[in-house]
């Protein structure tokens, strides 16, 4: 690997931090080590061989190079970002230059720890614990380096020296672990006394054994010995892996106190069908809730057991919403449509049958029980949301002209019917991301199922309760059903049904190649800075202020970007290239979670300029609209830097308009004109009442929610950045200026200040 590849492989690795994108960074280690990688690894998890090896195999391949250059850019304090991947090289001696030379390069201490463990030199990360208060290594840092000696011997000796390191009960239990000599472990837990060890620890040593005799042992002695909690003492009957001796505890299960939950999971830890299936039978002398037999005969997984326990619900005494799960269970779609047919044989209620109809995922199928079901009309919500969940945009304008319906479920309907359209240029590329909740379950695999047939993905969302995110793909409006995709998309989220809560967020990514020049990266900038305040107010349909996590998760920038052009952290005005002027803004912006995200700038596959301001919504207009917010701002960067390299004299009247509103937007410090000069530059004339209108309904509810007011506030710029920002090599003349500055003074003596937006004028 030559120097300039290694240039370019460090630019293309740090894209790849940024990002945390696994599809990014899959592409990144493909086109460097040309080799397939499998999506099952996780190429974020360093502690997994697989991707450690993938890892070790690209450093091993810069080290076959010009490794010298790749050690030099280290060395010059530019690239701290490659320290990273000195952890996978084989080259110690340089680990350990580098760990010397920390203050200098700025390694931080989380770097240093691991850059020492890298060193794979077991005397060398003695001497760091050793003299630990000399390098500040911090207390559980110390334990961390002391496993990664994998020295038994040395590991027990920090274990007697337990006093002068200052070791707590349990991470004395942790090293007693760490030296995975067996009969040592034992003989700790035999005089678990003198250690002072806490009881999780004594039942994690005992499994850490991975003896099943001796953890037999141990349970037997658990009631006058080792006083063990019950639920520690099931885990370690499970630990055993022994499917004779997990029944011999069930069927003692008065001896052990066992509860029902805990003879489920027992039950369930046999993997023995035959052994669950006789559990099923003699679920009276268990003590087995009905809860509990659902859930056994699930696990079989036997398609057929399954569907004879149906026909025996009676006798199982099973109840409505036990019943709908078994079907569910059968993954047999067409004997599910037969369960709907005998519902009332099978005891199947309304809600369960509307369940089940949702659940087949079949939008035909379900069109057809609307039509030809009567008792599920008679229900109106309910035929509202299996309206929705068709997912088509037709048959929902059909029902809300056909069927007898109240107004609040046509107004429902007609969210979906009503013509809103995305007005951006057909080469500006869109992305979305709904974040939604289950309201009683995790829908992900449900919502998954029901967008197979189309480009939209669905995963599961760990940061929302029972949370799915759907991204869509890659959307431009010159496709003329774009929204109505999403119309549809949102009709279905609407259907299952999913809700909205204060966690849930609704980001909109714009493509970044739409900005072509320097000059439009600096007035998307001015822009966004100079009315960042306004944005947060008109980010969300009328009625709706900033949710709680707006001001951690969507942060402003425009003090960071204040504070960086006034230290000169930025240079405007330099000749850098794009990409490079993104990597100094996503620098100053810091954090992914700002209100407008620059990290996924040149990011593979990706390529987007991310908007995190709005609130979660499963309201497809509200999403139409902003699209069209925020795309319109990233057009009108662009338009402006064409107009900027006109001269006054081949300027229209529209394009000079233009300039006056943009400097009003960084020179007026009044927030109604603001809001008006942004949305006349950002937004065609029929459509700005709908921002004004968010403008004018928000702002006194923002006034009133002053937390999270001056969460946000405190974020903003208090200054004007002003002309510091309209600068650049397509600069406006100082003439120009004062030519607006002119228009401008005369437009506020001819017009209120508390500006009214006239519909068509």
């Amino acid at each position: 690997m030559e120097a300039d590849e290694i240039d370019k492989l460090s630019d293309d690795f740090y894209a790849m931090l940024r990002s945390q994108s696994q599809d990014g960074l899959r592409q990144f280690f493909e086109d460097y080590l040309k080799i397939k990688i499998s999506e099952d690894i996780d190429l974020g998890d360093v502690t997994d061989e697989k991707t450690v090896k993938i890892w070790r195999d690209l450093m091993s391949k810069i080290e076959k190079g010009d490794y010298n250059h790749f050690l030099q850019l280290i060395k010059n304090n530019h690239h701290n970002h490659l320290i990273f991947l000195m952890e996978f090289s084989s080259k110690s001696e340089d680990i350990k230059s580098l760990i010397e030379d920390r203050d200098k390069l700025g390694i931080s201490e989380y770097e240093v720890l691991d850059l020492i463990k890298a060193t794979h030199d077991v005397e060398y990360i003695k001497s760091y614990i050793r003299d630990r208060e000399k390098f500040g290594i911090a207390h559980y840092d110390v334990i961390d380096l002391i496993k990664f000696t994998h020295d038994s011997n040395y590991i027990k000796s920090c274990i007697e020296d337990r006093k002068n390191l200052r070791l707590s009960p349990n991470e004395v239990g942790d090293l007693i672990e760490a030296t995975h000599d067996v009969e040592y472990i034992k003989s700790c837990i035999s005089d678990r006394k003198e250690y002072g060890m806490p009881l999780h620890n004594i039942a994690q040593l005992i499994k850490s054994t991975q003896d099943s005799e001796y953890i037999k042992k141990c349970i037997e002695e658990n009631s006058k010995d080792l006083g063990l909690p019950l639920y520690e003492i099931v885990d370690l009957i499970k630990t055993t892996k022994d499917s004779e001796y997990i029944k011999e505890c069930i069927a003692d299960k008065e001896k052990f106190r066992l509860l029902p939950n805990d003879i489920i999971e027992l039950i369930k830890t046999t993997q023995d069908n035959d052994y669950i299936k006789e559990c099923v039978k003699n679920r009276t002398k268990l003590n087995l809730s009905k809860y509990y037999i659902v859930d056994l005969i699930k696990t079989t997984k036997d398609q057929e057991y399954i569907k004879k326990c149906i026909e025996n619900t009676v006798e199982l005494g099973l109840l409505n919403y036990g019943i709908v799960d078994l079907i569910k269970a059968t993954q047999d779609m067409e004997y599910v449509k037969k369960c709907i047919i005998d519902r009332k044989k099978l005891g199947i209620g309304q809600k369960g049958v509307i369940d089940l109809i949702k659940f087949t995922q079949d939008k035909e199928y379900i069109k057809k029980c609307i039509t030809d079901m009567e008792f599920i009309r008679e229900d109106k919500s309910t035929t509202v949301e299996l309206i929705l969940a068709s997912g088509d945009i037709n048959f929902i304008q059909d029902c809300e002209n056909s069927l007898d319906l109240e107004q609040k479920d046509i107004e429902k309907l007609r969210m979906f019917t009503t013509e809103s359209k995305i007005n951006l240029p057909p080469n500006m590329t869109i992305g979305i991301e709904i974040e939604t909740e289950g309201k009683e379950n995790d829908n992900s695999e449900l919502i998954k199922n029901s967008l197979r047939d189309t480009s939209w993905k669905a995963k599961g969302d760990s940061s929302l309760v029972n949370g799915t995110e759907v991204v869509s793909p890659i959307l431009t409006s010159k496709d003329g059903n774009v929204s109505n995709e999403i119309k549809s998309v949102c009709a279905i989220l609407n259907g299952i049904p999913q809700i909205i809560s204060e966690r849930c967020g609704g980001h909109i990514h714009i493509g970044a190649d739409y900005l072509t020049d320097k000059q439009d990266w600096i007035n998307l900038i001015g822009i966004w800075t100079s009315s960042e305040k306004v944005l947060y107010t008109i980010c969300n349909k009328e009625g709706d202020i900033p949710r709680e996590g707006v001001p951690r998760y969507a942060q402003p920038i425009s003090k960071k970007i204040e504070d960086a052009m006034e230290s000169g952290t930025i240079n405007l005005d330099g000749e850098e290239d794009l990409l490079k002027f993104a990597n100094e803004v996503v620098q100053i912006q810091g954090s992914r979670y700002s209100g407008i995200n620059f990290c996924n700038v040149g990011e593979y596959g990706k390529n987007t300029v991310e908007f995190r301001l709005p609130n979660g919504t499963i309201n497809p207009n509200t999403w139409i609209e902003n699209i069209n917010l925020f795309g319109g701002i990233v057009k009108s960067a662009h338009e402006l830097t064409m107009i900027q390299s006109k001269s006054e004299e081949q300027r229209t009247d529209s394009e000079k308009k233009v300039l006056d509103d943009f400097e009003i937007l960084q020179t007026e410090e009044d927030e109604n004109q603001i809001a008006k000069a942004l949305i006349e530059l950002c937004i065609p004339l029929e459509d700005r009442h709908i921002y004004m209108d968010r403008y004018r309904t928000n702002t006194p509810l923002l006034d009133a929610s002053q937390d999270i007011k001056n969460a946000i506030t405190d974020q903003i710029s208090t200054n004007k950045i002003g002309k510091k920002l309209f600068t650049g090599k397509n600069a406006v003349k100082g003439e120009d200026y004062e030519q607006s500055s002119a228009i401008i003074e005369q437009a506020l003596n001819e017009h209120d200040i508390n500006y009214e937006m006239e519909q068509g004028g």
